[in-house]
């Protein structure tokens, strides 16, 4: 029948064929944040592998402790952990940095053996944590799924506005 047309409206608010003002703008949103969490997560690597390809080796001396209860990847489960703050000296220049170990095994003025970056000796660890590599893949993994979810929405509700278009009074 003609002049009898059927709105197909989305939940979240965007109607096939349509592309106003408001749904260009939340469109530009989601890809504004999507993009967003990709820098950050460059910035993450990048980060991630400065730290880990440190070949330089100091001394540093643990600065404090403190215990710490986490929740292991069960979700049930609860431990103590002992967080250490150390700091080493590298040409003169303090840095600092932190580790995760197993409860009570470091105190204040404990020994470490750091290795670091020779460029930025700020990008360290102590030999052996691989705390930088857990959380580097945590960012990745929900990082770049939320990037998709959000950078995709943003190219459908583009489409989706352009592809009533060329139909007209059909």
């Amino acid at each position: 029948m003609k002049g009898i047309h059927r709105s197909t409206a989305e939940p979240d608010g965007f109607s096939q064929g349509q592309t106003t003002p408001a749904n260009k703008i939340r469109a530009v949103l989601y890809s504004a944040i999507g993009i967003a969490i990709i820098v950050f997560l460059v910035g993450e690597t990048i980060n991630a592998i400065q730290v880990m390809t440190g070949k330089s080796i100091a001394k540093a001396v643990v600065a404090s402790t403190f215990d710490d209860v986490v929740e292991w990847n069960d979700g049930n489960d609860a431990g103590v952990v002992t967080m250490a703050s150390y700091k080493f000296t590298v040409n003169g220049h303090e840095y600092f940095g932190k580790t995760e170990v197993e409860q009570g095994s470091l105190s204040e003025g404990d020994q470490l053996t750091v290795k670091y970056n020779s460029n930025d000796p700020s990008k360290n660890r102590v030999i052996g944590d691989r705390g930088v590599l857990g959380r580097w893949f945590g960012f990745m993994l929900f990082g770049a799924f939320a990037a998709y979810l959000l950078i995709g929405t943003a190219i459908n509700k583009f489409k989706s506005g352009e592809a009533g278009k060329d139909d007209s009074n059909g």
